[in-house]
């Protein structure tokens, strides 16, 4: 049997191992390959433009943070190696009659950190990397965090909020192999430890009534199903993306249980560069899983407006949308709105509790070459009562 610390050596090393990599050289172009789409332009004989570092502070806002500030670099270079034979697939569904040529993915590497006037803090790394002519993608990310949260209880039917510290340590890794064009499968695994400290006297995590109440071991393998006609990474201008992950604990765990995930998303262009994406999202759990565990509706991806965590349970159901307009200069506009509900069972997703938040905000492109953007968003739901404030880095979904 492995051991939990050669798990976490292992994953520790699908992350760290790219902090030493040299920056690649960029293949030349040649045959077949030169139909590559070059998205980097230098802007002198001295850029290298296979390799460049976007630096960004983190000052923002999220309705369960507070006020946030911390700092993250991300690091864009292109893949090793020379570019796979067919760079340009055909048109697939959701490419809207192909109206970007999909480009060669970059990888990435994000580093960040950021301290709340809630005392939060959160610690991260991801990185992603294509290798062997793009056949196969790495995604790894390792995340260290403490944050005072509120507890809603389980269910549709939000309680009074007990407050909780929660701390967490976890890191992923995936390897995801290319069979066709736009398609990849493989597996996943992640290892996460929940701490709970300082409950609300009297309540329910304090009375050790909810799994998890006590902190919790997960170590969770997963096989993925992807794919992606998405053109680029950040900021896609149309295209679709699906991905299913299956999962189920290992023994060491501390609740035995299986995980589905399905999630789509599509781009949808018109008028030019105006667009619309929506996203559909399934998740279910079964048996027994930590409370942390469950799908939650809210916070700044899923149903923005709505507080993280306040519906959580074993079955979740969403769908939203989002009008994304043309920039000028830099600066574009987004309109948003979702529905989304949890139940207990797949069953009881009947559309009686259907929880309904939306708002608008402006988009700033940080890097232009890349997509890369940050948001300021406001949304509104009914059970907070109040607009909901966020900032943050990336479309939301």
């Amino acid at each position: 049997m492995i051991r939990l610390p050669a798990l976490w050596m292992l994953l520790l090393s699908g992350i760290v191992l790219p902090l030493w990599a040299a920056p690649p050289e960029r293949p030349e172009s040649h045959g077949a390959e030169s139909l590559t789409v070059e998205r980097h332009n230098a802007e002198n004989d001295e850029d290298d433009p296979s390799f460049r570092t976007v630096f960004y502070p983190q000052i923002g806002y999220t309705p369960e943070l507070g006020w946030l500030f911390g700092a993250a670099a991300l690091i864009i270079y292109d893949p090793v190696g020379p570019p796979p034979e067919s760079p340009v697939p055909p048109a697939g569904p959701g490419d809207a009659g192909g109206v970007e040529a999909r480009a060669r993915p970059d990888n990435t590497l994000l580093l960040a950190a950021f301290y709340t006037t809630t005392t939060a803090y959160r610690f991260a790394v991801e990185n992603n990397q294509y290798l062997f002519r793009d056949r196969l993608l790495l995604e790894s990310d390792l995340v260290f965090a403490e944050v005072p949260t509120d507890f809603f209880g389980i269910g549709s039917d939000a309680e009074d909020a007990e407050q909780y510290l929660e701390r967490r340590l976890s890191g992923e890794l995936g390897a995801l192999f290319q069979f066709l064009p736009r398609f990849r499968v493989g597996p996943r695994f992640r290892a996460t430890r929940h701490w709970v400290e300082d409950p609300d006297e009297g309540g329910l995590l304090d009375t050790g009534k909810i799994s998890g109440s006590d902190g919790a071991t997960v170590l969770l393998p997963m096989v993925e199903f992807r794919y992606d006609s998405r053109p680029t990474t950040f900021d896609p201008r149309s295209g679709a993306a699906f991905s299913l992950r299956l999962g189920h604990t290992l023994p060491d765990s501390a609740e035995r249980y299986g995980s589905v995930a399905a999630e789509y998303v599509q781009i949808t262009p018109f008028f030019g560069d105006h667009r619309i994406a929506t996203q559909y999202v399934f998740e279910h759990v079964l048996d027994t899983a930590p409370f942390q565990e469950l799908p939650r509706l809210g916070g700044p991806s899923l149903l923005r407006g709505l507080t993280e965590g306040r519906y959580r349970d074993r079955t979740l159901v969403a769908a939203q949308a989002e009008y994304r307009s043309p920039f000028l200069w830099r600066f574009s506009l987004e309109v948003f709105g979702g529905v989304g509900q949890v139940a207990s069972e797949i069953d009881g997703l009947d559309g009686q509790d259907l929880v309904a938040a939306g708002g608008a905000g402006l988009r700033f492109q940080l890097d232009p070459e890349s997509g890369f953007l940050l948001r300021f968003n406001a949304a509104y739901s009914e059970p907070e009562g109040a607009p909901q404030f966020y900032v943050g880095a990336g479309d939301a979904f």
